[in-house]
């Protein structure tokens, strides 16, 4: 991994510090992508079902500690 950039792990805390700023609900689902992984999702705290307009990444693997 470069040092200039931060592992999913890290990616994944930002965007749960964001969600609680922005009073949203952080999901993170299964991707039907050929290659699995996951898919991150940012929706208002009314919605319960993902959609396009609230996808924010794809990620192929979340570790479990930062590995920055």
């Amino acid at each position: 991994m470069s040092s200039l950039t931060t592992c999913n792990y890290c990616d994944l805390k930002a965007l749960k510090s964001r969600a609680e700023r922005e009073g949203k609900i952080l999901k993170v689902t299964p991707s039907d992508f050929q290659l699995g992984g996951k898919e991150i999702y940012l929706l208002p705290s009314e919605e319960t079902e993902p959609t396009d307009q609230h996808w924010v990444t794809w990620m192929l693997e979340i570790p479990d500690h930062c590995v920055c």
